[in-house]
């Protein structure tokens, strides 16, 4: 770990200015440190900062965790797998994404195998399943394009705190920043914001939670998650939109992207509930 006190002299220079200027020896990109600091690499003060473009002022206390490609290989962090690949051919990869771990390590992680793949959508770091990449322009602006006209279909499993008694339900309304935690920005109703719609129905229960499928027809930041919240049922482990007695000492949020359709094509990834039956629910 590299820890920091900021002169007044680098008063006023971005973070990820500032920790590049104090790791030049490393030779790290302004790319690598961002993707660093989103994924909860870097505090200040002692509390968590994700957002590269804070303004670091004089006396501020700095501690950045930057794991080298060397620890990135280590047995406890997830990196590329051949076994998860669920398709690829000379267009696109499908890739069933574990959770705890960030979209944009994956990706890296993935191009040291399949150098031209990006990726065309985004997962939340603790969100497992279908993830979809490109590997050529080409692909990937008309997949890009498929999501952004809502004709890419998504299906997710959600296991979210307390019995739903309804067996299906449907969520609208327009989602815009509420605020923030732990350096995330928390996601919720507004009136200026963007339009949001989940459909949901319930599955099974538990003896007091349930899981639920649910097929987002919009793309916007924590969705599923914020709508689940909204009607009182946030899902089992969730930090920033659940209820305290809902973490049951859960390291992730239990939210899997159980299937991709696009371009006629149908992707499965089969869910990974092993947090939650670790934990002894039933």
């Amino acid at each position: 770990m590299h820890e920091w006190i900021v002169t007044k002299e680098d008063t006023g220079l971005s973070l990820v200015a500032y920790i590049r200027k104090q790791l030049q020896s490393e030779n790290l990109s302004s790319r690598q440190i961002k993707r660093a600091i989103e994924s909860n690499a870097c505090s200040i003060n002692q509390c968590c900062e994700r957002f590269a473009s804070r303004k670091v002022q004089s006396g501020d206390s700095i501690q950045f965790k930057f794991q080298t490609h060397t620890q990135k290989q280590s047995k406890n962090t997830p990196t590329y797998d051949a076994k998860r690949i669920i398709f690829h051919d000379t267009s696109i990869l499908v890739y069933n994404k574990p959770a705890k771990i960030d979209v944009y390590s994956l990706e890296s992680s993935i191009q040291t195998h399949h150098p031209s793949c990006r990726l065309v959508h985004r997962l939340d770091k603790d969100t497992s399943g279908v993830l979809l990449l490109a590997k050529d322009e080409k692909t990937l602006k008309q997949l890009t394009q498929q999501f952004a006209q809502r004709k890419a279909k998504k299906e997710y499993l959600a296991v979210v705190d307390g019995i739903v008694k309804k067996q299906k339900g449907k969520v609208m309304n327009k989602l815009g920043k509420r605020g923030s935690y732990q350096g995330q920005t928390l996601w919720g109703e507004d009136k200026n914001g963007k339009e949001a719609i989940t459909y949901w129905e319930k599955v099974k229960e538990g003896s007091d939670w349930t899981l639920l499928r649910c097929y987002p027809q919009t793309g916007r930041t924590h969705q599923i998650r914020v709508h689940l919240s909204q009607l009182a049922y946030p899902i089992l482990g969730d930090m920033q939109y659940g209820r305290q007695q809902a973490l049951r000492g859960l390291e992730r949020h239990l939210l899997h992207a159980a299937s991709l359709e696009i371009n006629g094509m149908r992707f499965e990834a089969p869910s990974d509930w092993e947090d939650f039956h670790h934990k002894g629910l039933s």
